[in-house]
């Protein structure tokens, strides 16, 4: 009879629980996995920074069958390379004026 109500309570969903301490090797070991393409991630859902509530929202819905992903470094990255781009054109230009300067002398 526990058990019926038990499995009434979760909806025919079993759950276990862990509790882990924190270990360095252990960490290494799944860091090579990782590396390795061993274990992948699964992932429902990515969100950039700017729609971090969007992202809170679908959690909080539920029924979630991977990982949603906030992208934080992808507009950091895309700013310093527009620095990148700009600086590149400006001596570009500056190197093209100067070949000009150079050629009319």
């Amino acid at each position: 009879m526990a058990g019926s109500v038990c499995n009434i309570i979760s909806n025919g969903v079993f759950y276990r629980w862990g509790f882990y301490a924190p270990d360095g090797p252990a960490l290494d070991e799944v860091r090579k996995l990782v590396d390795a393409g061993k274990i992948l991630p699964v992932v429902e859902a990515q969100f950039p920074f700017t729609q971090v509530p969007q992202a809170f929202q679908k959690l909080e819905q539920g029924h979630a069958r991977g990982k949603t992903v906030i992208r934080v470094a992808e507009e950091e990255t895309s700013q310093a390379e527009d620095l990148v781009l700009d600086v590149g054109t400006e001596t570009a230009e500056s190197e093209q004026g100067a070949q000009g300067t150079a050629q009319h002398n």
